[in-house]
């Protein structure tokens, strides 16, 4: 492999044999490949924002602890090319206003543009800890002024690391024994972070300085994510409640937005009106959610595993225009990037009151 080689088709269009939904498998190497994350790292998950290509991680060989790459792909599966080739690649986003990608590795912020393939060194933090960028994720900030970052001090602390993309410096911003960093505000307020407090998990918004600005009360959720850009956030309820959960800032209690099976990750689109769900303890397939009606449907069984690995999950998201949904699933034997085109029927059918 190589870094700005183009592969050959590695497509496979698939048919769910329960709902009868046509689908695309884009990889097919039998090594692990996993899309971007689904939780607003930035504005628009692992698509660029024309929708047109999926950036995605792909691991270099079979074995543990092989590096990972990132590509990107068509729409279509054509257009498969191989953006870096670099040991430590973590935390890639994806820009929604120039064709690059960020990415770090070993302390340092790269960018690499998926059309000229060139890479540009941005800015660099040095911390006591080999872990740096021990999180998979990074998070861009929606002016994509800030590419943000976890490392860990030498007390074992996490801290959030700033890199402004125009390589003007570094800064950690903030710093706590346990904390966990949901995502970005696609609104461009700042990140979404849970902190331990005296045993409850509480999440803020907190600025690019560091500061909780605002706080939107317990953690109840397994996985959360934004309610795109309404302000509000949205969630899976811990097991063994089956619901989807609305978070409000001071809420003392969450709003219930659905009941039904054990939902796991969920992500929205960006106007917030829809929500795409994965399930599991049983899978039940990849729910589509209309929020307003409070109505849903099985767009699709993804048959993943569903595993402790971050690629046994499908974790699904929405493409910027609505048109796709991107998932991983495992059920091939190696986790395989995919995407499904949403049938209008079914958006019209779940619109209705």
């Amino acid at each position: 492999m190589a870094k700005g080689q183009t592969y050959n088709y590695e497509r496979i269009p698939r048919v769910d044999p329960i709902t009868g939904t046509r689908y695309m498998q884009l990889t097919s190497f039998p090594t692990i490949n996993m899309h971007l994350s689904y939780c607003y790292p930035n504005l628009t998950n692992g698509f660029t924002a024309d929708s047109r290509r999926v950036v995605f991680l792909s691991r270099r060989a079979a074995h543990r602890t092989a590096p990972w790459d990132v590509f990107r792909v068509g729409v279509d599966g054509a257009d498969f090319v191989q953006l870096t080739e670099r040991e430590g690649v973590r935390g890639a986003v994806v820009s929604s206003q120039k064709p690059l990608v960020y990415f770090h590795s070993n302390g340092t912020l790269y960018s690499v543009d998926m059309d000229t393939f060139e890479e540009e060194e941005i800015s660099h933090f040095e911390t006591d800890k080999s872990q740096h960028g021990g999180r998979f994720s990074g998070w861009l900030s929606a002016d994509e002024r800030f590419c943000f970052v976890s490392a860990f001090d030498k007390s074992g602390y996490e801290l959030i690391v700033r890199h402004a993309t125009d390589g003007s410096g570094t800064a950690a911003i903030a710093s706590a024994a346990e904390m966990r960093i949901h995502s970005i505000d696609p609104a461009g307020r700042g990140l979404f972070v849970s902190l331990n407090e005296n045993g409850r998990w509480i999440i803020w918004l907190v600025d690019f300085d560091g500061a909780r600005v605002v706080r939107y009360g317990e953690n109840v959720c397994s996985h959360l994510s934004p309610l795109g850009n309404t302000g509000a956030l949205q969630g899976c309820a811990v097991w063994p409640e089956h619901s989807l959960l609305l978070l409000t800032p001071g809420q003392e209690r969450e709003n219930r937005l659905l009941s039904g099976p054990d939902f796991w990750h969920s992500s929205a689109s960006p106007d917030g009106r829809w929500i795409v769900a994965d399930t599991n303890r049983p899978n039940e397939g990849i729910f589509l959610v209309n929020v307003a009606t409070r109505r849903s449907a099985v767009l699709l069984h993804p048959h993943n595993v569903g595993g402790d690995a971050p690629w046994s999950h499908a974790h699904p998201f929405f493409s910027p225009d609505m048109r796709y949904v991107a998932f991983t699933t495992d059920a091939t034997g190696s986790a395989q990037v995919c995407l499904v085109e949403i049938p209008a029927s079914l958006t019209e059918q779940l619109a209705r009151p």
